[in-house]
């Protein structure tokens, strides 16, 4: 297989670039245009740390095209995304633990 690289990073093309703000590199990357800093002005970790990114999109994808196809997804869950964590990670589980807690699941029921 035969890869294409990209001039600026010499990684595969599509995988994403690096810009640099100030004096650290920022790298860009997805078709959503996901966009973080490296915390670095080393080009060579910057680089590095742009690949680790994009591997998190790749196993995405797969476990997606894998579920498409039929077969066992073995990587690929939103959770392996860079972008997939949130500050609202088990804030939707309140809800269910309140309503088995107090025997109610309207929380403008009258209390019996």
């Amino acid at each position: 297989m035969t890869f294409t690289l990209n001039g600026s990073t010499g990684l595969p093309k599509g995988t994403g670039a690096l810009q640099i703000r100030g004096k650290t590199y920022w790298m860009i990357y997805t078709g959503r245009k996901i966009q973080a800093n490296t915390h670095t002005a080393d080009f060579a970790r910057a680089r590095r740390t742009l690949a680790k990114a994009y591997i998190g999109v790749i196993r995405v994808t797969m476990g997606a095209l894998q579920a498409v196809a039929g077969e066992k997804a073995t990587a690929g869950t939103r959770g392996d995304h860079p972008a997939a964590r949130g500050s609202r990670q088990g804030a939707d589980g309140k809800g269910a633990t309140r309503a088995a807690r107090t025997g109610r699941t309207n929380p403008r029921e009258a209390r019996p």
